[in-house]
């Protein structure tokens, strides 16, 4: 009996470290995965979506609920399997959520959405048009960028201070392939 209390206090442990940490895990990692693993040289900024952070904080809080389940369903034979399968559940979240990323080089765009196999690559040439949608003066937030390609994809990024700092770039290449950018005013 008190080998099976050291267990559920040691779920309760590591539920308790996953929500203390969290805040970490969820701003570090989704965007720590695509620069180490996709990592391509001369590659101006990888960027990742902010859906991408929501679904690895719905992993992580997974992951809790099935530290919860063993620590409070004592051990029994229904928690250890509901447990297996959240934990499954999260990997598979995980999983998804980390490969989702855009990069932008001298070539093009990289991009890959959630749970998406294969990336997709478009060049400079194939992009149709460009809207910048501005954040109104005094309001807090970056603006936000609506890249359209001649095959029907769209992204769409915010400007952080990687996209800001590679703008002289992209408009030389706006300039280059003559693509249209339509500035926006919320």
């Amino acid at each position: 009996m008190a080998n099976n209390m050291s267990y559920r206090y040691a779920f309760f442990v590591i539920g308790l470290g996953l929500l203390i940490f969290s805040p970490l895990v969820v701003f570090f990692i989704p965007r720590m995965i695509p620069m180490t693993f996709y990592f391509v040289k001369y590659t101006w900024f990888y960027y990742v979506p902010f859906e991408a952070y929501v679904v690895f904080a719905i992993g992580i809080i997974i992951l809790v609920i099935c530290c919860a389940l063993l620590f409070f369903g004592k051990m029994r034979r229904w928690t250890i399997i509901s447990s297996v399968i959240l934990s499954i559940v999260a990997l598979v979240v995980f999983y998804g959520s980390t490969r989702c990323y855009i990069t932008m080089d001298d070539n093009g765009f990289t991009y890959r959405g959630l749970f998406e196999q294969q990336k997709q690559y478009a060049g400079w040439e194939n992009v149709t048009q460009i809207e910048r949608v501005e954040v109104a003066a005094g309001e807090p937030g970056n603006a936000t960028y609506h890249i359209s390609f001649d095959n029907g994809d769209m992204i769409t990024f915010k400007e952080d201070k990687f996209v800001q700092a590679s703008r002289g770039k992209m408009r030389g290449k706006y300039g280059l392939h003559s693509i249209p950018v339509i500035f926006t005013n919320p």
